[in-house]
């Protein structure tokens, strides 16, 4: 007797209506889909931000990466960590953060209202 698989290897329950589609990650997926199909972002909104700049997702990131990834000084990536803004780790060799810290760095960052730019409010 063979058994059928495939269901438990996509993560989709099969039943005898047919198989199912599937909540993963917040994102629903459809019940024909294939796992070559399934592209979920890990990371959106740094992955939104590196596709801009026509960067890839690292594993480690320096001071330096993040200044440059958001176009500010070293010294504003020092006064977000002194602020608690962004998180920083005690890495190995000169890396400070993960992939996952500048994603969550960004999910807690806030919209500025429409036609506002800079801190100061200018226009």
């Amino acid at each position: 007797m063979t058994r059928d698989y495939s269901s438990v290897l996509r993560g989709t329950p099969k039943t005898k209506y047919g198989t199912l589609g599937r909540e993963v990650a917040g994102h629903h997926i459809a019940a024909n889909a294939s796992m070559s199909d399934l592209t979920l972002e890990k990371y959106p909104l740094l992955e939104a931000v590196l596709a801009a700049k026509g960067l890839t997702v690292k594993g480690v990131w320096t001071i330096a990466d993040v200044a440059q990834l958001f176009d500010v000084r070293n010294r504003t990536i020092f006064d977000w960590i002194s602020d608690q803004k962004l998180a920083a780790r005690d890495l190995p060799g000169r890396g400070r953060f993960l992939s996952i810290d500048l994603e969550e760095f960004l999910r807690n960052s806030k919209r500025l209202p429409k036609g506002r730019i800079g801190s100061r409010g200018e226009q």
